[in-house]
């Protein structure tokens, strides 16, 4: 919560001066810096939001997916990101500095467990869908003591703030075949996700921790057809959650309604190229809607061996300098590329993935991200 001491010191004397009737509620939005959302898509088959083939990443990918696991699998990915030194720009109002780094390391990004029913499969996972902890300062202040009120004594401290989002999900999908041709198939798919925003705060004093909880749930398809093309669609409905400080003031945590859009053609055996268009409706008044693009390729030489490339966008911009907050920057857009390798060792699969964003990224969200992922085929 990033903005909470500094909110609570311009508007609560505006609180208790006013009627009740006075009041206009405030929010804040807890998952307000992009730096903070995970890729949960992400794997050593690159940046694939539709056609997913780790079964760690099932609770944050369309979920008609699912289909693709024929035997029982389980599996788990850790995530390692660089620190981003600079997330903001300083001014004559704001004299300090913001940083942003990945919290508990010792958590997995993401888990899941999938088991087939024939052409109904069921699917449990767990993923991390924000994660970020900032240090804010050092912040410059003067103080006094109640025995000396009209001597101030300077004061520097730090603001830190950690945030994490939990998503636990079921997951289900069904196998349509020969709806069309021989070849043709159709997997139907939807998600339920029960969410569990942490948030802790310490700094001045402050140390408090907040919790925000509700549910989300997906819908998504696959089609495949003659044999080598594959059609994603995938809807994510947002919500936003809140809990109230005190009359008045709301803590938030906004999910975003997301469309997506992807495709896969394999060109021959081994090669096969993958692309997604997504639409992020933002709730924020301020902000732009958003569109993101992905796009890769996976190479399997060989029968224990594939690797992949490509790209994927993660973009966030306000409307324009008036409705932007002070120390933020208009446009702060990320540009991934990414490489992956992945192992198959018999009833084992082992995925690294790479994503760096340092070469054409805004400013603040230049740095880099390794993925590690183990699966069991039962």
């Amino acid at each position: 919560m990033k903005y909470l001491i500094p909110a609570l010191l311009i508007f609560l004397p505006l609180y208790i001066f006013a009627g009740d009737d006075d009041r206009i509620p405030i929010e804040t939005n807890i998952l307000k810096l992009p730096q903070g959302f995970q890729y949960n898509a992400l794997s050593g088959n690159g940046y694939n939001i539709h056609f997913n083939e780790a079964v760690s990443n099932i609770s944050g990918v369309n979920p008609a997916s699912i289909y693709i696991f024929q035997n029982i699998a389980a599996g788990l990915s850790y995530q390692f990101s660089t620190k981003i030194d600079k997330t903001w720009e300083s001014n004559n109002f704001i004299d300090f500095e913001r940083s942003a780094e990945r919290s508990k390391l010792e958590i997995p990004q993401s888990a899941g467990m999938v088991i087939p029913f024939g052409n109904f499969s069921v699917g449990i996972g767990f993923n991390q869908s924000y994660n970020l902890n900032t240090v804010s300062g050092p912040i410059k202040t003067q103080v006094s003591k109640p025995e000396d009120p009209y001597t101030p004594i300077d004061t520097v401290f730090n603001i830190e703030s950690e945030t994490i989002a939990y998503a636990y999900s079921l997951t289900a999908s069904y196998l349509f075949k020969s709806l069309l041709s021989r070849s043709d198939q159709l997997s139907l798919g939807a998600n339920f996700s029960y969410n569990s925003i942490q948030d802790a705060e310490k700094g001045f004093g402050h140390n408090e921790t907040y919790y925000l909880s509700g549910f989300l749930w997906s819908l998504g398809l696959i089609y495949n057809f003659q044999t080598n093309y594959s059609l994603g669609l995938y809807y994510e409905h947002g919500d936003k959650f809140q809990t109230e400080l005190f009359k008045g003031y709301y803590l938030t945590s906004n999910f975003q309604d997301k469309v997506h859009l992807g495709i896969q053609v394999v060109i021959a055996e081994p090669i096969k190229f993958y692309g997604d268009v997504s639409y992020i409706q933002c709730d924020d008044t301020r902000v732009d809607n958003q569109f993101d693009y992905s796009l890769g390729f996976v190479y399997k030489p060989l029968k224990i061996f594939s690797c992949s490339a490509g790209f994927f966008t993660n973009r966030f911009s306000y409307k324009n300098e008036e409705t932007k907050p002070l120390s933020e920057p208009l446009s702060n857009n990320a540009y991934f590329l990414t490489a992956g390798i992945k192992f198959f060792l018999q009833a084992i699969e082992i995925e690294l993935a790479l994503a760096d964003s340092h070469l054409f990224s805004s400013e603040f969200r230049k740095q880099t991200l390794l993925k590690l992922s183990a699966a069991y085929s039962f």
